[in-house]
């Protein structure tokens, strides 16, 4: 019923000689409209809105007149014009018919648990598409029957009796034409679908547990020791049927297990022995009630705790702590890398082992994870840093932080199992946790090899034991007993990163000593030369009689100053034994100059000592030598150097210079005015040859000679 169409047309037209323009329109030859333009230098543009009642063709012109002035000097208006040729069609007469597709699916009669069942329902589908935009209807036919009222619903449902193929019509229809279709839809058989084994997702067993230790041993108590496994959490049948369910271990190392239900079992986590993980694959197998079945594996990966444990071994005496337990705790295995670098002797406290050449004797025969050990390795002595000479290479699990120590009353050589790679001095004994620690009267102390550091109720911690390090072994010395643990945080190790990354020299070139098992620390609280206090270039050497056996850079208050002892063995041969008394100088690098030094009362020597020296003072005036001397070298036989000292009593030129026993100069260690004191110098024979050498010392034509040996 709609016989109304709009059609649109503009012009749009130029004047070069920038005339006003005419627009006149006809449609098949009578005026529609007339439209008057002023000039416009973008164009002048007409619009003609046309509505037709009826269709057929119609002619339409456009008449465009430039309008000028009258005169006979203007020329004739001129007219230009444009035609079109419009059609207008019927209603309907440009509509396309629908597009129909089927997306009727095939189907099958329903699994119901009875194979009897043949009915089924079928879900006819189709989808219309027009391309007018028409909204569309849709009617079902079946063996020329309708079997559906016409519909805007695109789907039908309807019932037959038996499996097999089935032909549907569709007829799809707009407001002016329709469609029809062939559906086919095919019904199958009952189906029955197999259940889904699903034994879930692997699983990594992360093992953990912590240390119990008695008094005579220390064992690693697994935490973890059931894993469940539950096939129903997982599995399924798509129809619901009722499912049976079966475990069987199909790879990996025994292992025992128990069901705790008709679907989940309990395994007994077997614990790994070496760095390899154990991996268990369990097999679940489930069947339904029509003995349809699937089957799925899990795997089950128990992660060793077992690590790699890589200890460098250091030349000379040196503390130690271990980090992982082997399976065999003995001394033959837990130290069996020690005998290709001629390390033959381990000790702790109160046992001791020795390697006679073909095993380990002595007192120390399985290794504790609390324990220190000294390890007694070759020392060459030739340079001032701590040359690596072998690893200590074991495999076990980790020692760890939940690992006590019962300390008594004095000295505790311990182990260090916290968590941090380094701890500050000021988080290894918290004093919120041990209070006993504090506030017993006595000596608190930690020692290591070759430092200190001493706790004052009011400077806090003092010395040159500035963290914790693992792999190293601790003297704690307290006065009251209690039992404690080293932390469990291992964010720690950053607090100790603003702590000085530079290495802390043993000892200044020429004053080279042993670090023995026995060892005393004397703390200075001040120290002075002519009334002035020492700088970063001093260094304080202490002697036992006239052997050196410690030394320190001066640091400022309670610098600590080793003290090595006598340990039996041929390196530390005129070291201090109980009831020595230390004496100290100064020595300045830079300078050459060894200053004897006074002391306020000074306490005899014990082992693992900790003594409080008050003030060391010199007055180099009065200290000024009264004659040109060169004192015995020491060592002398030596290897590879030996220290050189002399004394000039007033300023003068000094050439000393070292020459072999052909009179050759082998070196020139000094040619140099020097001012009246001591000096002290030593000559590093690493280069020469074993034998004969001279000192030859010429101090203003005053000359003295000293033979030395030179042994390799």
């Amino acid at each position: 019923s709609t016989f109304v169409s709009t059609y649109i047309l503009d012009a749009t037209y130029i004047d070069p000689d920038q005339d006003d323009l005419q627009f006149n329109w006809y449609i098949d030859g009578n005026l529609a409209s007339s439209d008057y333009k002023y000039y416009n230098p973008e164009g002048m543009v007409s619009e003609l809105e046309l509505n037709f009642e009826t269709s057929g063709e119609y002619v339409l012109e456009v008449h465009v007149t430039d309008i000028l002035p009258e005169g006979e000097y203007y020329d004739d208006p001129i007219t230009v014009l444009k035609t079109w040729n419009v059609i207008v069609h019927e209603e309907g007469a440009d509509n396309i018919a629908p597009v129909v597709v089927s997306t009727t699916e095939s189907t099958n009669i329903p699994h119901d648990g009875y194979p009897e069942t043949t009915s089924a329902m079928i879900e006819l589908s189709a989808d219309g598409t027009d391309e007018n935009e028409h909204d569309l209807t849709y009617q079902w036919f079946f063996n020329d029957l309708e079997i559906s009222e016409v519909s805007q619903d695109n789907s039908f449902s309807y019932e037959v009796e038996d499996q097999g193929l089935y032909e549907f019509v569709v007829r799809v229809c707009d407001c002016y034409t329709c469609t029809d279709l062939n559906v086919v839809a095919e019904v199958g058989e009952e189906q029955n679908a197999a259940p889904i084994a699903n034994a879930g997702q692997d699983k990594v067993v992360e093992l953990s547990g912590y240390w119990s230790c008695s008094e005579e041993s220390c064992e690693f108590i697994y935490e973890v020791e059931n894993l469940i496994l539950d096939g129903l959490e997982n599995s399924s049948d798509p129809e619901g049927d009722p499912l049976t369910y079966t475990w069987t271990k199909v790879e990996g190392p025994e292992a025992e297990f128990e069901y705790l239900d008709n679907s989940s079992i309990s395994i007994t986590v077997p614990k790994p022995e070496s760095l390899e993980n154990i991996e268990l694959i369990f097999e679940l197998e489930v069947v339904d009630s029509y003995l349809d079945y699937s089957v799925d594996n899990i795997s089950v990966v128990i992660n060793s705790l077992y690590k790699e444990s890589s200890i460098d071994i250091l030349e000379g005496t040196y503390l130690y702590s271990l980090d992982v337990m082997e399976n065999d705790l003995s001394v033959g295995s837990v130290f069996e890398d020690l005998v290709p670098v001629n390390s033959h002797k381990i000790v702790s406290q109160g046992r001791v082992a020795f390697w006679n050449g073909d095993q380990w004797l002595g007192s120390l025969q399985e290794v504790d994870p609390r324990e220190g050990y000294w390890i007694l390795s070759p020392d060459d002595l030739d340079n001032n840093e701590l040359e690596v000479i072998g690893s200590i290479e074991n495999v076990g699990i980790p020692y760890d932080c939940s690992i006590e120590y019962d300390l008594n009353y004095g000295a505790n050589l311990i182990s260090y199992t916290g968590s941090a790679q380094a701890l500050d001095i000021n988080d290894a004994i918290p004093m919120d946790q041990y209070p006993e620690f504090y506030d017993c009267p006595g000596d608190k102390s930690i020692i290591n090899s070759g430092s200190a550091a001493h706790y004052d109720p009011i400077l806090g911690w003092v010395g040159s034991l500035e963290e914790i390090k693992a792999n190293e072994g601790y003297w704690i010395k307290t006065c009251a007993p209690f039992t404690f643990s080293w932390s469990c945080e291992e964010d720690l190790s950053a607090r100790v990163s603003n702590l000085s990354s530079e290495k802390l020299d043993r000892y200044p070139d020429g004053f080279d000593y042993a670090q023995s098992m026995h060892q005393a620390f004397y703390f200075i609280k001040d120290a002075k030369v002519n009334g002035v206090e020492l700088n970063d270039d001093a260094w304080i050497i202490a002697y036992n009689d006239n052997v050196v056996v410690g030394a320190r850079q001066w640091s400022g208050a309670y610098t600590d100053i080793p003290f090595m002892g006598y340990d039996n063995t041929e390196k530390t041969i005129g070291y201090a034994e109980a009831g020595d008394r230390p004496t100290f100088k100064v020595y300045y690098p830079s300078t050459g100059e060894l200053i004897d030094m006074d002391a306020t009362e000074v306490s005899v020597w014990s082992n693992n000592s900790i003594t409080f020296v008050e003030a060391l003072s010199a007055t180099t005036e009065s200290l000024l030598p009264s004659d040109i001397v060169l004192e015995n070298a020491y060592p002398n036989p030596f290897n590879p150097s030996t220290r050189i000292a002399f004394s000039v009593p007033s300023d003068m030129h000094v050439d000393l210079s070292i020459y072999d026993i052909n009179g050759r100069m082998v070196e020139q260690l000094i040619n140099d005015f020097k001012l009246a004191g001591s000096y002290d110098i030593n000559w590093d024979a690493s280069m020469n040859a074993s034998g004969v050498y001279f000192i030859r010392f010429n101090a203003d034509g005053n000359m003295h000679t000293q033979k030395i040996l030179l042994v390799k």
